[in-house]
């Protein structure tokens, strides 16, 4: 899918050749759940995934989550682990995690703790028939939206190995963008669990609204930016409000962790703080699971 592309694209495929596994469809801009939700409505695959202009599938990718698929007939979804890269291809110290399967509309609805990157992801046909397409009216979250439908619905499988790397770059971090829509787009996702989910106990939505915002705010602190601090203390407010024991409890987490963060990076080389860092991911995982 091509939503009004301004580079070569079309050519590039136009030098490929005619082939029955490429089907190319271009249209004018109409942002990126418009493209993706005329490919669901075209595509004829028993199994659906999704790859942006700027990810990368790692070799076998797609077999070993359709032989996954194949051998787990109970499972509707499966996601992968990802390593991220910056603009250049250098790879980042940051992976996102796939540890966590099953039941997991909790650890998902909210984005963390649990977050499932778009190119990790592949659907059963049926499911995406039932669940729907993607929410064109959100500009962010649009697939951790998707991802929190079709949690309701059916069991979801984790591959812990990575199979995508996901590039960051000026356009899809926080230093790009206007903080008053990234405020305003994170209320209008709290907002839409909290009305289609209010079924769910009160308690959890309070938490889950509570983290997004703060897990936003301590973003926005990081990058040390005074055009992000009127953003910055509104996120705080809306956090308190939300539940003001969790934030509290957050606020106290977030300090502690700073901590000793500092003192394991002046202890440590970077090598082995890393290897610490994602051991003590792990491990949490599997508390949690116990």
């Amino acid at each position: 899918m091509d939503d009004g592309s301004s580079d070569n694209t079309n050519q590039v495929i136009h030098d490929l050749g005619k082939s029955e596994k490429i089907v190319y469809q271009y249209q004018e801009n109409q942002g990126r759940s418009k493209a993706r939700n005329y490919g669901l409505q075209i595509a004829s695959g028993e199994y659906i995934t999704f790859l942006d202009s700027d990810d990368i599938y790692l070799p076998n990718k797609l077999q070993i989550q359709v032989e996954y698929l194949d051998s787990h007939p109970d499972i509707g979804m499966v996601y992968s682990s990802a390593a991220c890269e910056d603009e250049f291809g250098n790879l980042l110290a940051f992976q996102y995690l796939a540890l966590t399967q099953g039941h997991i509309y909790k650890q998902i609805a909210f984005y963390i703790p649990v977050t499932i990157i778009l190119p990790t992801v592949m659907v059963r046909r049926e499911i995406i028939q039932e669940v729907g397409y993607f929410d064109e009216s959100l500009n962010r979250f649009e697939d951790t939206d998707y991802w929190r439908r079709i949690s309701r619905l059916c069991l979801i499988g984790a591959i812990p190995q990575v199979l995508c790397r996901i590039r960051s770059h000026s356009g899809n971090t926080l230093t790009g963008q206007n903080p008053v829509t990234i405020v305003n787009d994170v209320k209008k996702y709290v907002d839409k669990v909290l009305h289609a989910d209010a079924n769910e106990a009160s308690a959890f939505l309070r938490r889950g609204s509570c983290r997004l915002y703060f897990h936003y705010r301590s973003d926005m602190i990081e990058l040390h930016d005074p055009q992000w601090s009127n953003a910055s203390k509104e996120l705080k407010e809306l956090a308190f409000k939300s539940d003001g024991l969790e934030f509290i409890r957050l606020e106290c987490c977030t300090y502690f962790q700073k901590k000793i963060t500092s003192f394991l990076k002046r202890m440590l080389s970077d090598r082995l703080y890393l290897q610490l860092r994602n051991f003590y991911r792990f491990a949490k995982h599997v508390n949690k699971e116990d």
